[in-house]
């Protein structure tokens, strides 16, 4: 059954199968999945899933993901099985494989790996610094750890000291958390380009709506072009309203339409 997945659950998860994460790679609900193939949707998931499988088990063997080892059936790997790290896993995919039309839930949990990666960087900086300076390892964690200190403070102390402090702990995961909302913005580019995709229809259904941009009095009309399988709209299921972008079927619920249409307002 094609379902989407409640991230609020599987988001909280550090350890899946590899079944599980490559069918939340192309969105769907893990629980829920059959790997059914009957219809022109189901073999759009189908392929992608295949797609992801076939990345996956090429990268496997050497993966910092990969949690124990890889469990075999037969001559081939066993994906339900063998177990990977959630976040570590997202951000291979994002950012090694480049497995395209991620869902942004696991862009974000890859982001999130990203940035876990960099503090742990800065906290061994930490300790070279502490070995390298006039200052003890707790002098430094308590300078490191004042979050009430402003820059022209540690400029400050640093001329009574003569000790170049470095940059409070604060400071620095602010400018590793920008990083990180750069690297996730540059990576939604291609999940703006699909909701272009629905911009024509879409006004369609405002217009049937008396050009309304209350989005319950334009859903009903777009949900009813759905049924109609108005381009690029491939049907309306009880998850949402689906459609293509040329390639993989996508969806699009109706909480999502709302914040779109909120968003359009501004």
């Amino acid at each position: 059954m094609l379902e989407l997945p409640d991230w609020d659950h599987w988001g909280r998860l550090k350890t899946v199968s590899l079944r599980d994460a490559l069918v939340l790679s192309v969105n769907l609900c893990p629980d829920r999945y059959n790997h059914e193939n009957s219809n022109k949707i189901e073999f759009g998931y189908a392929r992608k899933y295949w797609q992801n499988s076939q990345i996956a088990k090429n990268h496997v063997y050497d993966a910092e993901w990969l949690v124990g080892k890889v469990a075999r059936e037969d001559s081939d790997i066993d994906l339900r099985l063998t177990n990977v790290d959630l976040c570590k896993f997202s951000y291979w995919a994002l950012n090694v494989a480049h497995i395209s039309e991620l869902p942004t839930e696991m862009e974000i949990l890859g982001g999130l790996e990203f940035f876990s990666d960099n503090i742990s960087n800065e906290n061994d900086s930490q300790e070279d610094l502490a070995r390298n300076t006039a200052l003890s390892p707790d002098d430094l964690k308590t300078v490191m750890n004042t979050s009430a200190l402003h820059p022209e403070d540690v400029q400050h102390s640093s001329e009574q000291n003569s000790v170049s402090f470095p940059t409070p702990k604060s400071k620095i995961a602010t400018t590793q958390h920008q990083a990180k909302v750069d690297t996730l913005h540059t990576t939604k580019i291609s999940v703006h380009k699909y909701r272009d995709i629905l911009d024509p229809v879409i006004e369609q259904a405002k217009k049937m709506a008396g050009n309304s941009s209350v989005w319950q009095e334009v859903w009903p009309h777009l949900s009813r072009l759905a049924q109609d399988e108005h381009p690029p709209l491939l049907g309306h299921f009880k998850q949402g309203i689906k459609y293509s972008d040329g390639v993989t079927p996508r969806t699009l619920t109706k909480e999502a339409f709302r914040k779109r249409m909120k968003r359009s307002q501004k």
